[in-house]
């Protein structure tokens, strides 16, 4: 089943996938099962045939920011799809896709005349993941204004993209920015901060925090003088590589 939607050279992203769960998680959908088939391949898998995919590696091959992934891995999650876990010291995430899973649900989905009162026609399927992903959102409008805040900041574009993905491992470690006071207290921050230490050191402390699993951010940790022109080079650079 997961060969049928993995690929090297590119995503297969199945319509049908996409119908039930939505474009980004069809898209993280095929890129995990991508990665699974060649790990299994190569008898990389772990002892549970789960592996390890970095937020990087996964935006790097399909354009999905940090919090597009985990808002993602949220709907695969709930549908049983998707099976994570966090392990080692800074923790690592590991992925598995469940083919059999994922093959009942495509066969419901494609079923036009269902008989057996245990399966789900597809607008009830649909309904169900509608209201997951509102509770996984847990407040659309709050989201939206959240957004709206860091959009009006004046922060650089390649910074507001880094905050986002801070809020999305604030909410993935269970502490998330309670009130848009604190978003726009966090956001004034990192704009002081921007000015005086330039928009690299910005994202280099922002990277350090979550890969240590802080939940703050600690600008002791890197001094920089003011975006200088090969900083601005780097900004371009891990732009077109995808990393920002």
């Amino acid at each position: 089943m997961l060969k049928l939607i993995a690929s090297d050279s590119f995503l297969t992203v199945n319509k049908h996938i996409m119908i039930i769960f939505g474009l980004d998680a069809a898209v993280l959908l095929a890129e995990l099962a991508s990665k699974q088939v060649f790990y299994e391949e190569k008898n990389a898998l772990d002892e549970s045939g789960m592996f390890y995919q970095t937020v990087e590696q996964i935006q790097k091959n399909t354009t999905l920011s940090q919090f597009k992934q985990g808002n993602a891995c949220a709907v695969l999650e709930k549908a049983g799809v998707l099976k994570t876990k966090k392990k080692g010291i800074p923790p690592m995430k590991y992925y598995h896709v469940d083919g059999e899973k994922l093959w009942g649900l495509l066969n419901q989905h494609s079923s036009k005349n269902l008989t057996n009162d245990d399966e789900i026609s597809l607008p009830t399927l649909t309904e169900k993941f509608d209201t997951s992903n509102k509770r996984n959102n847990k407040n659309l409008k709050g989201r939206t204004e959240i957004n709206n805040t860091i959009t009006k900041s004046s922060l650089s574009e390649p910074v507001k993209d880094k905050v986002l993905d801070f809020l999305a491992y604030r909410e993935e470690i269970k502490k998330p920015y309670k009130s848009e006071r604190s978003i726009k207290s966090l956001v004034t921050q990192i704009e002081k901060q921007e000015q005086a230490i330039g928009s690299i050191a910005v994202i280099r402390v922002i990277d350090t925090s979550m890969q240590n699993g802080w939940q703050g951010l600690f600008w002791d940790k890197v001094q920089k003088p003011k975006n200088t022109a090969a900083d601005m080079a780097e900004i371009a650079r891990m732009m077109d590589e995808g990393v920002l």
